[in-house]
């Protein structure tokens, strides 16, 4: 059988279709994002509990703890990404935090703001 069409030599070896490159810098925001909120749920109710077994009594301590707690997960994550040379991911889990810092700031300025205009109102 003699056909004018004649296949191509070589596929390319992505089938032919232009895919675009997934975006780390939002995975490693979603990633931070998880990893701050599991934190602070860990440190908020896990630790007290831990605290009051191990009867350990001494709040500088414990307050000490606390904070190593809540950033070790998120720089496990960004070590986790610099070691792999995602450094989008490392930059979207800075913005997680950076986020969650801001949403903070916002949240303390709206309640002071409430507690503010209640003393105006009459």
């Amino acid at each position: 059988m003699n056909s004018p069409y004649e296949p191509p030599v070589s596929r390319p070896s992505n089938g032919g279709i232009a895919r675009a490159e997934k975006s780390r810098l939002w995975f490693g925001f979603g990633l931070g994002w998880a990893a701050i909120a599991f934190t602070f749920l860990w440190v908020g109710v896990a630790f007290p509990l831990f605290s009051q077994l191990a009867a350990i009594g001494n709040n500088f301590v414990e307050g000490i703890v606390s904070l190593v707690l809540l950033f070790a997960p998120t720089l496990a994550l960004m070590g986790y990404f610099a070691l792999r040379r995602e450094w989008k991911g490392v930059l979207g889990v800075l913005l997680a935090w950076a986020s969650a810092v801001a949403l903070t700031l916002l949240l303390v300025a709206a309640c002071l703001g409430i507690m503010g205009a209640g003393r105006f109102a009459g």
